[in-house]
C-alpha cells in the first residue's frame, strides 16, 4: 500500500515538474518572438 502511494506521489511530482518546464519553455518562446525583428503584436 505504501509503495503504491509513493509511486502515485512520485508521478504527481513528475507531472508538476513537466508542467513547470512546459510553462517556462512557452514563456521563453513568447519572449524570443517579441524580441525577434517583426515579432510580436506590438
Amino acid at each position: 500500500m505504501t509503495s503504491r502511494d509513493e509511486l502515485v506521489g512520485h508521478r504527481t511530482t513528475l507531472d508538476g515538474e513537466r508542467d513547470l518546464i512546459a510553462g517556462k519553455a512557452r514563456r521563453i518562446a513568447e519572449l524570443t518572438s517579441l524580441l525577434a525583428p517583426g515579432g510580436g503584436d506590438r
